[in-house]
């Protein structure tokens, strides 16, 4: 759909980054003070809701912890007018998308604010409250370009020779000072890293001076010219800045009070580096929006890159919601996330073994992918990639997964991860041209990774972690007999033996996705059975769990494709809901 001019929507968009990062200057000045435990509970604050806390106490560390606060739930309010308002007016899918990824990053940030209370500042927790803050940040800024005049009409693009190194230079930069910033976040609530830190400075330093020099040869456009220019100055300053910061730095864990250099310094210090990310993250999407190579591929050529077609093969969507369920599982598992590097070498072997059965997976239905109108132009059927370098990929990647575990976290994690690697690969991928009983098997290995991240913090086993499992596996069934019924012509071409082609008047489908609709209202509710969550989760999930049996019940009624998709898109919602519930009413 074609973009249309908004320009109350961009200049809302604009507040919002615009209050985004007076977030993060309120958040460094409470990393400053040491102000982080000056409210203890959460979320209210002495037992008082947000706005109602009497500005009399809002006196030392606690004007700024709960001033940090306060901004915090302005912001979140302004994501979620931004978010509804993208959806209802936005005729661009990526641009909505983008609007309900800031609400969901904005949600996650207020959790990772409350968990550093309630665990105490822990340092991991702390590191990715901050992070996320700088890739909301950046989230934001996005959502401000692409709803601006400039990106939406339809423009002639730049001509500049090089212009696709020139885009890959500034998307490295931005990595990089993106990464400098992570490492700055772990001098402040860690005290580890600043060799790092130092020497990272060098060469972020060289990249964006690069970058400047590079924009300002060979690009005509005085805009782009003044924005490097300005990213120049700002890492200059940001040098001295630096220095000074080093200079007058207290550990963490020194004790005494703080004079006003110590705390002016590194807030600054921290400001332009905020600075620093939006401006080589607002470039580098600049240049790739309106540049064009002359001699190379046009920016508007969606065909996709070897890259990409690397990336696509191990279904990166799926193995980002299987990291989630492993750090859920983690999480509950070990009663908090107590070792961030043990927690680092699962999600990475956990990821590499499902990226790897993917790849395996898409290796063994090539054939009947060419077949399909939705996979046929995947990278294996449109021949971007050799089946025996598919083959080996996929091999290598399952391997390093597995020795990884077994090495870094333990046994009974490899176990689990090797075990769903076989049911998925070996097992379900053969059985989908044999019965429709494929769904129910498939949904097993899909259940296993929270079984992984509760076995590598716990070291074995619990009751949770197999409630964690049956409710991914129940919730499995409506997800995929929703997608059956919407491609079971596809699945009829390819010879795919889905319930929705074995009986095609739906009667069973509709049968076992209200079934299994009603079971996970139940196995929902057994956290609460155990413990192991609050009435808060409870009500929440009584709720999630009857409207997503209702719509389930519409689907079987109505039988139409809209139906189905709506009941795909419910349960899509569901899950992600259903764990941010847990997280924050585990109580631990």
């Amino acid at each position: 759909m074609t973009a249309r001019t908004q320009p109350w929507l961009h200049r809302f968009a604009w507040f919002t980054a615009c209050a985004t990062y007076l977030l993060i200057l309120a958040g460094a000045s409470v990393t400053s003070n040491r102000a982080g435990l000056s409210v203890p509970d959460w979320p209210t604050t002495y037992g008082q809701f947000m706005f109602a806390f009497p500005r009399s106490k809002m006196v030392g560390g606690i004007f700024y912890e709960h001033g940090h606060r306060m901004i915090a739930s302005v912001v979140g309010m302004l994501t979620i007018v931004l978010a509804v308002w993208l959806v209802r007016a936005e005729p661009r899918r990526w641009v909505r998308r983008l609007g309900i990824a800031a609400l969901a990053a904005v949600i996650a940030q207020g959790i990772l604010g409350g968990l550093t209370v309630m665990f105490f500042l822990p340092p991991p927790v702390s590191i990715g409250h901050a992070a996320l803050a700088e890739a909301f940040f950046c989230l934001t800024l996005t959502l401000a370009m692409a709803t601006s005049v400039r990106w939406t009409q339809d423009r002639p693009l730049l001509p500049v020779a090089g212009a696709g190194r020139l885009k890959r230079l500034a998307a490295a930069t931005t990595a990089l000072v993106y990464a400098q910033i992570l490492l700055g976040a772990a001098i402040r609530h860690a005290n580890v890293g600043v060799v790092a830190h130092a020497a990272m400075a060098s060469v972020v330093t060289l990249f964006i001076f690069a970058l400047a020099v590079i924009v300002f040869a060979r690009v005509p456009r005085t805009s782009l010219r003044v924005h490097a220019l300005a990213l120049a100055l700002l890492v200059a300053a940001q040098i001295g800045l630096g220095i000074a910061t080093l200079l007058v730095r207290v550990p963490k864990t020194d004790p005494g009070q703080l004079d006003p250099v110590q705390i002016i310094v590194p807030t600054i210090h921290l400001a332009i580096g905020a600075l620093m990310l939006a401006g080589c993250y607002t470039l580098t999407l600049r240049l790739w929006r309106f540049l064009d190579d002359p001699a190379g591929q046009p920016a508007g050529d969606q065909s996709p890159t070897l890259f990409r077609a690397y990336t696509d093969l191990a279904k990166p969507r799926i193995v980002s919601m299987v990291l989630v369920t492993t750090t859920l599982g983690f999480f509950l598992g070990g009663k908090g996330i107590h070792s961030l590097p043990l927690l680092l070498a699962t999600l990475v072997g956990v990821g590499s073994a499902t990226g790897g059965a993917a790849v395996l997976n898409n290796y063994l239905e090539r054939e009947v992918d060419g077949k399909m109108e939705r996979t046929r132009l995947r990278a294996l059927p449109a021949g971007l990639i050799a089946p025996s370098r598919a083959l080996a990929y996929g091999i290598s990647l399952v391997l390093f997964g597995l020795f990884l575990l077994v090495w870094q976290v333990n046994l009974l994690t490899g176990f689990l991860v090797l075990l769903a690697a076989f049911l998925y690969v070996l097992v379900y991928t053969p059985m989908k041209r044999l019965t429709w009983f494929n769904t129910t098997v498939g949904a097993i290995p899909g259940a296993i990774p929270p079984l992984c991240g509760w076995a590598a913090a716990a070291g074995r086993l619990d009751v949770g972690g197999w409630i964690l499992f049956a409710i991914l596996f129940a919730w499995q069934h409506p997800h995929f007999y929703a997608i059956a019924w919407m491609f079971k012509d596809d699945y009829r071409n390819a010879g795919f033996k889905m319930l929705p082609v074995v009986e095609p008047d739906g009667a069973s489908t509709f049968r076992q996705t209200l079934l299994y609709s009603a079971l996970l209202i139940g196995v929902s509710l057994l956290p609460v059975a155990i413990g192991m969550t609050g009435k808060i989760y409870g009500c929440g999930a009584l709720a999630l769990g009857l409207s997503l049996l209702i719509i389930a019940a519409v689907f079987s009624r109505n039988k139409t494709f809209l139906d189905a998709k709506r009941l795909l898109k419910a349960s899509v919602v569901y899950l992600p809901l259903l764990l941010l519930l847990i997280i924050v009413d585990a109580g631990f």
